[in-house]
């Protein structure tokens, strides 16, 4: 599934179920942090900066092109992810109460037809 900017809900949802199956969601959630090295061992931080290079590079191939340039520049998947998550979940949401009260007011004009109708 391709995120194009609308269908946000659907794709996040999809995204979070397989990074929940590999245990990777900690990652976008901001819950497995970058390490700092512990003196000389860089192997748990090089082995947080594969993974998390990994799911950036997920994340970039199941985006629309168009919108490589708003993640392109993060540094770590939770960043990106924030900024998908910050510049399109509100958005979808008010489409989504949007296309609600349409169809309630069309509802809405449907009753008040009938009722006149039947009087």
């Amino acid at each position: 599934m391709i995120f194009n900017g609308k269908n946000y809900e659907l794709w996040q949802k999809a995204i979070r179920t397989v990074l929940k199956s590999k245990n990777k969601l900690g990652f976008i959630e901001g819950t497995l942090t970058k390490p700092t090295p512990k003196g000389e061992d860089f192997s748990e931080l090089n082995a947080w900066e594969m993974v998390n290079s990994m799911i950036c590079s997920w994340i970039i191939n199941v985006i629309d092109p168009k919108l490589h340039t708003s993640v392109a520049y993060a540094e770590t998947a939770y960043e990106m992810w924030e900024n998908l998550r910050k510049r399109y979940a509100i958005a979808n949401t008010l489409r989504s109460i949007n296309s609600r009260l349409t169809l309630q007011l069309v509802n809405k004009v449907a009753l008040r037809s009938w009722i006149f109708i039947q009087n």
